[in-house]
């Protein structure tokens, strides 16, 4: 069965790399929020990956951590 956008479904994870993201807003945010949304939508299962400490406290700070789902710091 095709997907009423055309889209093919997709299976499994994916990683999105933030290593060279140096900062971050409550817009970006916003928008990385809605591409996670839209992957978890076509089946995937992204998560985010090497997010720099300074972005993932900026993230925390803007209240979207729980969101965008980080994983805790190793």
């Amino acid at each position: 069965m095709e997907r009423l956008d055309g889209m093919p479904e997709q299976a499994g994870g994916g990683a999105i790399d933030l290593c060279r993201v140096v900062d971050i807003d409550a817009c970006g945010c916003q928008l990385l929020a809605l591409f996670l949304e839209n992957l978890k939508r076509r089946g995937a299962a992204p998560m985010l990956t090497a997010v720099p400490p300074a972005v993932r406290e900026r993230i925390v700070t803007l209240g979207f951590g729980e969101l965008l789902a980080l994983q805790p710091e190793p």
